[in-house]
């Protein structure tokens, strides 16, 4: 399923309503292994998204739109601040790097190179990250695999949601970091894998293979994209 949203849609409180800040990190849960899907799943030595942006919501409506007010939390430095961006190539401003979520956490972090964000105060539900850009695109925006072989597809969730829980209640004038948590163990099937039957207990909508050769039965390799968990926060100063 695609969502087609821009980045415009986010409503900011900031500055009228007085403000706080949030930071956001990424935790790769390097020590945790997942509940398994099945035991022939390994780590994926290359794993990329092109990771556009980052927002902050209130809540989601049924047709996932936002619902509130809602805040950026991170953009791409590609972007230079400007909503018009993203991995397509006629955008004026381009993505086209592929952010290494494979990484340890303490580098995943120092290539996100997240700074304080001001928000306004709230109750906020979700975390929204964006790997196209506004309208969406058709370019790959994930790359897959390891040392012998890499594969690119199209996430097929633009925006994907990752729920805060709890709830994050934040006044004016405090300050968080905002931790997501990210697993993946077992999530890279490696060899002759069929692009129609994901592993049992599976979803198709999260099974990825890239494009399957014509004619072809089988694809070198597939992915099973499972793996951000619910996020929390921390007050590291509050008013």
């Amino acid at each position: 399923m695609r969502i087609h949203l821009g980045l415009g849609a986010l409503l900011v409180c900031a500055g009228a309503c007085g403000s706080a800040s949030v930071r956001v990190e990424l935790d790769a849960l390097e020590a945790q292994a997942r509940g398994p899907l099945t035991e022939e799943g390994v780590r994926p030595s290359v794993f990329g998204m092109t990771l556009v942006s980052i927002h902050i919501v209130e809540d989601i409506a049924d047709d996932l739109s936002n619902q509130g007010a809602g805040s950026t939390i991170w953009m791409h430095p590609a972007c230079q601040g400007e909503w018009d961006c993203g991995i397509d190539p006629a955008r004026p401003q381009v993505v086209s790097d592929y952010f290494d979520f494979a990484a340890p956490s303490a580098q995943v972090n120092a290539a996100l190179n997240s700074q304080a964000a001001t928000i306004g105060p709230g109750t906020y539900r979700y975390v929204r990250f964006d790997f196209t850009g506004p309208g969406g695109s058709d370019e790959p925006s994930m790359r897959f695999g390891d040392e012998r072989h890499v594969t690119l597809d199209r996430f097929r969730n633009d925006l994907n949601m990752v729920p805060i829980d709890p709830p994050l209640e934040i006044s004016a004038g405090e300050s968080v970091v905002l931790t997501v948590q990210y697993d993946l163990a077992r999530s890279y099937f490696v060899g002759p894998q069929d692009p129609t039957a994901p592993p049992e207990g599976g979803d198709m909508a999260r099974w990825y293979c890239g494009e399957t050769p014509p004619g072809a039965q089988f694809v070198d390799g597939c992915f099973y994209f499972d793996l951000f968990r619910p996020a929390f926060a921390e007050t590291i100063a509050a008013n």
